[in-house]
């Protein structure tokens, strides 16, 4: 498995690209033994693609002769939680302790959670965990997705027209029609997109706040980032995976910090359950269109009732609500929903115990897990369970992953077929 970097070392426009890079592609992905399988991986992705669809043909197109499999652009949370836990086993050596809270910051990608780790590790540029994530995403994620769009838009002619329904992409409520979206990004977008009622909707919201801050609502590519602070500040994904652990709390009995946590915001709000669900932020969100899909109707079915005898029910699900804003709505929605945040309960992320019990709560998710798993084996422990051929410790993750996948998700192998 090779990364794109391997392949392709420096920035370049198609035109300038030498031959001889391209055939030596060529020679290497057809000419390998039939029971060679090349998965090419990685960031810059478009920009290879493009590349090889203008490989000099002599007989074979490259571009005919490959099997594209759309990999997912994000794992569950128990394969990350594995993950995690492997690389902090290798961090028991270092100087420098990888930061717990590093985990839920990250993107759900396993190669990107490990090449934060060796970031972490080797370069040190960053003083917390928070401060590594926003580098990344605007050092490297933001800078490598615009060099790609421009690739695929040199290739496709006219950029604006070609940028237009990617925006309506990007819309959560309506989607796009997938006649309209040009054929190299159905091809780019694949595994990013679900399709439903005939439309087609963008499900990766790290990579839909990207593309919205590289792209003018006209269907310009911007030159530079804008409004890059709203998607990679502390209080902006603080409240995103606080609405997820909101959710999980619903199936949980054990997130007491989480509790307390709900309960003095409730205590800094001052207001009654009545009180609560009547303040104008509160209907907003509830109200707003990313939450018209089946979110405001479910609050309202299951929790309605709940939430008029505790705040602590209405707040929780108030961030439930929230966090679908902030990670299916527009730049500005994002920002609306930033600035609408009480400052009364903004205190507790600026004081750093949003995060503090961000990070407990999900390192009690990894102990229940571990618990589950030990009593699941200590059940089949049986002597013909004890036989397996694959007994024996997982082979622990390197940290040159993060730099050979990039930003590529780790799946089950699936047959490739021959090159």
């Amino acid at each position: 498995m090779y990364g794109t970097k391997e392949l392709i070392h420096a920035p370049f426009s198609l035109p300038q690209l030498p031959c001889a890079h391209c055939s030596i592609l060529k020679v290497l992905l057809l000419n390998s033994p039939h029971w060679v399988a090349w998965a090419v991986t990685g960031s810059s992705m478009a920009t290879l693609w493009a590349n090889v669809a203008v490989t000099p043909t002599n007989g074979f197109a490259l571009i005919m002769h490959h099997h594209r499999i759309n990999l997912s652009p994000t794992v569950s949370d128990d394969m990350l939680e594995v993950a995690w836990e492997q690389l902090k086993a290798q961090d028991v050596t270092w100087d420098r302790a990888l930061p717990g809270d590093l985990l839920w910051r990250s993107p759900q990608q396993i190669a990107t959670l490990a090449y934060l780790c060796q970031e972490w590790r080797y370069r040190r540029t960053a003083r917390t965990a928070a401060e590594l994530v926003e580098q990344t995403i605007i050092q490297k994620i933001i800078p490598e997705v615009l060099a790609d769009l421009r690739t695929v838009l040199q290739v496709l002619g006219d950029p604006p027209e070609q940028l237009l329904p990617l925006r309506e992409l990007l819309n959560p409520t309506s989607g796009v029609d997938p006649n309209k979206l040009p054929s190299p990004f159905t091809a780019l977008l694949a595994s990013f997109t679900t399709e439903r009622e005939g439309r087609l909707f963008l499900d990766c919201p790290l990579l839909a706040r990207v593309l919205q801050a590289v792209t003018s609502e006209s269907g310009q590519l911007l030159d530079s980032i804008i409004a890059v602070e709203s998607i990679t500040s502390q209080m902006f994904m603080e409240l995103v995976v606080l609405g997820e652990r909101c959710k999980n709390s619903k199936h949980s009995d054990s997130y007491t910090d989480l509790d307390s946590l709900l309960e003095d915001m409730a205590f800094a709000l001052a207001l009654t359950p009545y009180g609560l669900l009547k303040e104008d932020w509160f209907d907003k969100v509830l109200k707003h269109p990313c939450n018209s899909r089946g979110s405001r109707a479910n609050f309202e079915q299951k929790y309605m009732a709940q939430a008029q005898q505790d705040v602590k029910i209405g707040l929780s699900g108030f961030h439930m609500l929230l966090r679908n804003i902030l990670c299916h709505g527009t730049i500005s929605e994002l920002q609306w929903a930033l600035e609408i945040y009480p400052p009364k309960l903004a205190k507790f992320c600026s004081s750093g115990r949003v995060s503090d019990v961000l990070t407990k709560t999900k390192m009690q998710d990894i102990q229940s897990r571990s618990r589950s798993k030990a009593l699941g084996t200590s059940a089949a422990a049986t002597p013909r369970a004890q036989l397996q051929l694959h007994a024996g410790p997982v082979r622990p993750i390197l940290l040159q992953l993060g730099k050979r996948l990039g930003p590529a998700a780790i799946v089950r192998p699936r047959y490739m077929g021959w090159m």
